[in-house]
């Protein structure tokens, strides 16, 4: 008689416990951003793992840049704002990588897990989860031309989080237009800079003929 209620209390406290451990990695990612710029893989890694929690708990989870959405914007509206910060805190990733590109590794530096992340990910595999999103979501870029593209599609995405939702948070929608915004104009930088490099080379190799 008693059992479903009890069952349904044990539902409730796991999912509890699921979303305050993706507010934990979200917040663990935009620490480890603030104390170690030079190795962002740390934060990367942390945004997987709350990506793979935000598949877990609002399926199909975080939107994939690139990628058309088969769900409709509002089954993450409850979420949305956490799901928006994670997103924008992953520009905040990459183009922290274009500001110190000559500090940054071509290579991501391997990252120590903890015990808890290990159980956590084999318990997300046997869900069929891990494999998938770990491969898919937020990768290390090889190039600075891939971290500013990176910024720019993370940005995007945390925007367009905003659309099912109440008026009310025009302020963080501004904030992560201006963000956007200088993404786009280190983007414009980088291409005038090759353009202009390759016109010396062209003029150059004029005067030599």
């Amino acid at each position: 008689m008693f059992k479903e209620p009890q069952n349904e209390w044990k539902q409730q406290y796991w999912r509890l416990l699921m979303e305050k451990c993706r507010l934990a990695y979200v917040t663990l990612a935009d620490e480890a951003r603030k104390t170690s710029p030079s190795n962002p893989e740390k934060s990367l890694s942390h945004l997987r793992m709350a990506a793979l929690l935000f598949a877990y708990l609002e399926p199909p989870g975080l939107p994939l840049p690139g990628m058309p959405q088969s769900a409709s914007p509002q089954t993450l509206t409850n979420s949305a704002s956490l799901q928006s910060h994670a997103l924008g805190l992953a520009g905040d990733v990459y183009f922290s990588m274009v500001q110190h590109w000559n500090e940054v590794t071509s290579q991501p530096q391997p990252v120590e897990r903890s015990s808890i992340d290990d159980q956590l990910l084999q318990l997300l595999r046997n869900l069929q989860l891990g494999n998938m999103l770990e491969e898919s979501y937020f990768p290390y870029p090889t190039s600075l031309h891939e971290a500013l593209q990176f910024s720019l599609e993370q940005y995007r995405l945390a925007l367009a989080s905003f659309v099912p939702l109440e008026s009310g948070n025009a302020s963080e929608v501004l904030n992560l237009a201006k963000r956007l915004g200088n993404v786009a104009n280190e983007m414009g930088v980088f291409f005038m800079s090759k353009a202009s490099g390759n016109s010396s080379f062209f003029i150059i190799a004029w005067f030599k003929g």
